[in-house]
């Protein structure tokens, strides 16, 4: 079980990446689940990337991942492009993260928030 602030932060990132894939279906997938996970937990994308051994970053990095990962369907390999990491890295925050993840996703009920951008 995740943390109350990673259970938000994962809700936060899931309406937002389900809100801007459906206004915009041809958009990278992993990078826009990426943006948004990013977003939810306030971090910077270059700090979250960078080969930084911190053991509270590498959390929070594998948290993302998985987030990333259970969300978009993506491969290892291709969720591991964004992060800059080894597809094996995912596949460990995966086995570590995925099923928490998931189960705080399904949890949530689906929005019908308009578009900020497009007003649809």
């Amino acid at each position: 079980m995740l943390p109350s602030q990673d259970i938000r932060v994962m809700l936060f990132a899931e309406r937002e990446f389900r809100r801007q894939r459906a206004a915009r279906g041809y958009m990278k997938q992993c990078d826009q689940a990426f943006a948004c996970i990013v977003k939810g937990y306030g971090a910077q994308p270059s700090v979250v990337t960078r080969p930084d051994r911190d053991p509270e970053l590498i959390e929070l990095r594998q948290k993302m991942m998985a987030f990333v990962a259970v969300a978009t369907g993506a491969t290892h390999r291709q969720v591991g492009l964004v992060f800059k990491r080894d597809h094996s890295s995912v596949g460990s925050a995966c086995a570590r993260f995925a099923a928490a993840v998931r189960a705080t996703i399904s949890s949530a009920q689906p929005t019908s928030e308009p578009d900020a951008e497009t007003d649809a």
